[in-house]
């Protein structure tokens, strides 16, 4: 009698088939977390875009009257909060600035002017 051992045909078969499962597993689990990383870069890279897209610009300070005009260089709208001259909060609010409107603000006269608004921070130098 013949006592051969060897590898039986239906357990390789159940191996490939186990392998092959895993494999596809993390295939789609690797898909997945590239895909979610993906939109959240993309979700980045938009709020970047709108942070750049926000200009202000310097039109004139006047140093009689101490009145600032500022221009949106932008292409958002940029929304004031408050300017700093030299350090010293000079003006608070609220104004809205579409892009290429300009406006003025009566703040003094000095070196520095800092221009506070919805997303950042701009320095004006007089």
């Amino acid at each position: 009698m013949d006592h051969r051992k060897g590898i039986s045909i239906p357990l390789v078969a159940a191996v490939a088939l186990v392998i092959a499962v895993a494999l596809s597993m993390i295939t789609y689990l690797a898909y997945v977390n590239q895909s979610s990383v993906a939109e959240s870069l993309g979700a980045e890279i938009a709020k970047t875009q709108k942070l750049l897209a926000e200009r202000i610009g310097y039109v004139y300070w006047d140093p009689e009257s101490g009145r600032l005009w500022i221009s949106n260089d932008g292409s958002v709208t940029v929304r004031v909060k408050a300017i700093y001259v030299d350090g010293v909060e000079a003006w608070t609010g609220n104004v809205e600035l579409e892009p290429g409107e300009v406006k003025s603000f009566q703040v003094g006269y000095g070196e520095v002017a800092t221009v506070l608004t919805e997303r950042g921070i701009h320095v004006i130098k007089g």
